[in-house]
């Protein structure tokens, strides 16, 4: 099966004028640069989602230049309340950078498989 798109995009992925799609991230912001605050991002299995297995190609990723991360905390689920089928649920990156001038401050990406 193919691999869902990052969780959250920053810029353009699909270019300029194509409409939007199932494959659409879950939240996409258009444009330049700009600042992204307090990002907490988690993939695993949650009950109150049937406790599915879930992947995505990366959670956060940035098409832009001049862009400022602040707080952010990408991580993959090391417990859940699913009978730990997060062990199955897997991102292949935390972070993209597709840009120039990208900068973190208190960033961590933690237990991506």
């Amino acid at each position: 099966a193919a691999v869902p798109p990052p969780l959250l995009v920053w810029g353009d992925r699909l270019g300029a004028g194509e409409d939007a799609s199932s494959e659409d991230p879950t939240m996409w912001a258009l444009g330049g640069g700009g600042v992204l605050s307090d990002i907490f991002a988690r993939v695993g299995s949650f009950s109150y989602r049937g406790c599915r297995t879930v992947s995505v190609e990366s959670m956060l990723e940035i098409n832009a230049d001049g862009v400022v991360i602040d707080n952010a905390w990408l991580w993959h689920a090391d417990h859940d309340d699913c009978d730990l089928k997060s062990d199955n649920c897997h991102s292949k990156h935390a972070l993209v950078v597709n840009g120039k001038r990208v900068v973190a401050y208190g960033f961590l990406a933690g237990d991506n498989p």
